[in-house]
């Protein structure tokens, strides 16, 4: 009846404003877990997503690697080509990052040119495998398109650390990926790196 209608309707309006506002919330807090050039995760998503991840059991993080992807000589990117070549640089080395990854695994931008993944449930065989996979796909891609970037070629140094017992949380862990990549730059660029025991 008209009466149940009128009744109903100041409901139905109080309904239809809760969930856009519940739509908005959703959506606002997935953008600000990303990184907004790349739509990769963000330093912060990561980093609470790996602080989630240490909450787990060393058998549970028996296959967890950390991995980090610096993109070799960026600030030549920017210098020489211009600041858009340096966002497509990095654009291009996020695609292959979320295309390369399995539903388990994460990535993510971590600042400036450098980006981060972690394998869940991988191997010392599988994790290398992986990177090694990425770096060459990133050298093709970076091959194919030098002459967009006046003849730079796009190359990245990945370092990854396996989970070790004496990790006190993820940020040791952390810190192991990021001196494996930083080995991987001196060692000549365009390579991986891996840290098994900290050695």
């Amino acid at each position: 009846t008209l009466e149940c209608a009128l009744q109903i309707q100041p409901v139905a309006t109080e309904m239809g404003v809760a969930l856009w506002n519940a739509k908005r919330f959703v959506t606002a807090k997935k953008q600000a877990e990303l990184d907004g050039l790349t739509q990769l995760f963000n330093k912060s998503k990561i980093n609470g997503l790996l602080e989630e991840l240490y909450q787990s059991t060393q058998e549970e993080l028996k296959g967890l690697a950390i991995g980090f992807v610096d993109i070799d000589h960026f600030k030549q990117f920017n210098d020489i080509c211009g600041h858009q070549a340096g966002d497509d640089a990095l654009k291009i080395v996020a695609e292959i990052l979320r295309s390369m990854s399995r539903p388990d695994d994460f990535v993510g931008r971590y600042g400036g040119e450098e980006f981060v993944f972690a394998l869940r449930h991988s191997t010392p065989k599988g994790a290398f495998n992986y990177a090694e996979r990425m770096r060459l796909e990133i050298e093709k891609r970076g091959r194919l398109l030098s002459k967009r970037f006046n003849n730079l070629y796009l190359t990245a140094s990945i370092g990854i650390a396996l989970y070790r017992p004496e990790n006190r949380d993820y940020l040791d862990h952390v810190k192991w990926a990021d001196q494996a990549m930083y080995q991987a730059k001196h060692q000549g660029r365009n390579r991986v790196v891996m840290i098994e025991n900290g050695a």
